[in-house]
């Protein structure tokens, strides 16, 4: 009998013996109980055995074991979110300017690449692990807002890397506009889906 079971089967065998008196199940036996501040008491400690069985199992049993998976699982949910953002970060030095002012076209697009690269590696690691089964829904959430924003991203490289070897941020704005809106519709949707995964905030940059 696992923790759970056992703060379980207590909780129900007091409730009983509170509400009945007296009662023989699971093993436990109460005698007659005629004293109602005892019952009263025993009512109140089953209802803490019953509390417990599902928020603070015994070590080392299934109970724990199931809780601590999912804390070591969101906590990679949250390095994930840590690696991501620090890789975006890398284009904040993505414009590098020509004598003439105009941006470079292939350091831009050598430097996106990079990050997407980067990027998705990180996301695909956490994709592998064995997900607790009651993230599943939050984790697959997740990466289809994950594939959604990637392929948006995608586009968007694409269409730069179309431009002129050199090329003004009037000509860049022409191309990426449309997709850069949709781009942070799809990044916004990732972040929230994140933090659902992770039970709290997740470092990705908005």
């Amino acid at each position: 009998m696992d923790g759970l079971n056992i703060y379980l089967g207590l909780g129900v065998v007091l409730l009983l013996a509170a509400a009945l008196g007296e009662v023989e199940a699971l093993g436990f036996r109460i005698p007659p109980l005629r004293d109602r501040r005892v019952r009263v008491a025993l009512g109140v400690v089953g209802v803490v055995a019953v509390v417990a069985a599902f928020v603070a199992p015994l070590p080392g049993t299934a109970a724990a074991n199931r809780k601590e998976a999912r804390a070591t699982y969101q906590r990679q949910v949250l390095a994930t979110c840590v690696a991501v953002s620090s890789t975006r970060r890398l284009g904040d030095g993505a414009v590098r300017l020509d004598d003439r002012g105009r941006i470079q076209r292939d350091p831009m697009v050598a430097l996106f690449e990079r990050q997407l690269a980067q990027e998705d590696a990180a996301v695909a690691q956490l994709w592998a692990r064995e997900t607790p089964a009651d993230l599943r829904g939050q984790r697959d959430a997740a990466r289809a807002a994950w594939t959604e924003s990637e392929a948006v991203m995608r586009r968007l490289l694409e269409r730069i890397r179309a431009l002129p070897s050199a090329f003004t941020q009037e000509q860049l704005d022409a191309v990426t506009g449309p997709a850069t809106a949709q781009g942070a519709a799809g990044w916004s949707r990732f972040r929230g889906a994140m933090a659902e995964l992770a039970g709290e905030n997740c470092d990705l940059p908005a």
